[in-house]
């Protein structure tokens, strides 16, 4: 189907259900969804739920980020609950959050949401990264209908005078306002030439360029091919507190992988890629006891472990695979910034992986231990 936005007939829906069988007959843990973007923001509830039920019947997982975090959110996490309810399938909502400071205060309703749902014995978990800022593609500001027909048409769109004020007129409507590019930040571009963006806010980008912002960002979303990474400032430290601790949540970094050298080293990517369980433990346990060290630690191992359904993994247990990092509670700390991300923690000590010794003394040593896990 690409990026069309349509229902799929009956052929192409038996296709979906075929394939997702193979995979998860293969080993998949289960299905994901990202409907707040392109071509996932296209599927309708109906075929979510349709598609979870296959999911449910291999006992596998439905992870999904929900269609909105920010003004629609209690209607995205409703279709969530309600997608979880008719299916039966075990759901995971990917980095819960409140999104836009003018929704902040949703978290007591979200709150009570996901509980009472879960007290209805629907089987939903979430998980969320250490950090008030998100990092994903800057076209998803923009409107659904802007995606339809894949990148290529994307762009058509954006060099078209007339689509182009359709998109800032809907984005006005939205309420996106001068303030809220200050709170966007560049992390990568595709083009060299490009590069001396990546650090700065889209607000300070266009002051020195002297053009609205909302003009530049549709300028360089053309000239990048759609391809330009942000991040985004805004989200409350209070509330990601108090998603931390809810029992249901663990912690995760929704990070791609990163290295200090080779292909992996390109850009300025959001810390949490490096940094995020260790800034747990710095900050969560020791300076301000959200959590406790135990909770802590079972957030990041036990309960993903047991969520996904990883056998023998996620505990320190006899007959268990030997996955063990030992660090110093006292030093350990996040050392990536939004400046330089690309920095290791400090405080980890050794790595075992799969029962071998991988880092020692806060150095790799070279050893490939890792497996590819299956259900």
């Amino acid at each position: 189907m690409g990026y069309e936005d349509r229902e799929p007939d009956s052929s192409e829906l038996a296709k979906m259900k075929q394939e997702l069988r193979d995979a998860l007959e293969s080993g998949a843990f289960g299905m994901s969804s990202g409907l707040v973007y392109p071509p996932g923001c296209y599927a309708k509830t109906d075929e979510l739920i349709i598609l979870c039920k296959i999911v449910r019947e291999h006992n596998g997982i439905y992870a999904t980020h929900m269609r909105d975090e920010g003004n629609e959110l209690e209607t995205a996490l409703n279709e969530t609950i309600n997608i979880s309810k008719e299916s039966g399938v075990k759901t995971q909502i990917s980095h819960i959050k409140t999104w836009g400071q003018k929704n902040w205060w949703k978290i007591d309703k979200i709150e009570n949401l996901l509980k009472n749902a879960r007290a209805e014995d629907i089987k939903i978990t979430c998980d969320r990264y250490p950090y008030t800022a998100a990092a994903t593609d800057l076209d998803i500001i923009l409107p659904d209908w802007v995606y339809e027909g894949g990148a290529s048409k994307e762009k058509t769109r954006l060099e078209d005078p007339l689509c182009r004020e359709r998109i800032i007129k809907e984005m006005e409507q939205e309420g996106v306002s001068e303030e809220f590019w200050g709170t966007i930040m560049i992390s990568s571009v595709f083009n060299k030439e490009q590069r001396h963006y990546e650090g700065k806010t889209i607000a300070e980008i266009s002051n020195v360029l002297k053009i609205p912002s909302i003009e530049f960002v549709l300028d360089l979303l053309y000239q990048e091919d759609c391809r330009v990474g942000v991040i985004f400032f805004n989200m409350s430290e209070e509330n990601l507190a108090r998603i931390l601790k809810w029992d249901f949540v663990m912690a995760g970094s929704d990070s791609s992988l990163r290295s200090l050298k080779g292909i992996l080293n390109y850009g300025k990517p959001h810390p949490r890629g490096y940094g995020t369980f260790s800034r747990i433990i710095r900050k969560y346990v020791n300076e301000t006891s959200i959590l406790s060290i135990e909770e802590a630690i079972y957030k990041m191992t036990g309960l993903p472990s047991q969520t996904l359904g990883l056998k023998y993994r996620g505990l320190l247990k006899e007959g268990f695979f030997a996955d063990i990092t030992i660090f110093d509670q006292r030093t350990i700390s996040e050392q990536a910034t939004f400046a330089i991300p690309h920095n290791y923690s400090t405080g980890i000590k050794h790595v075992l992986v799969n029962g071998k010794l991988t880092v020692k003394n806060g150095q790799h040593k070279n050893i490939m231990n890792g497996a590819v896990l299956k259900s």
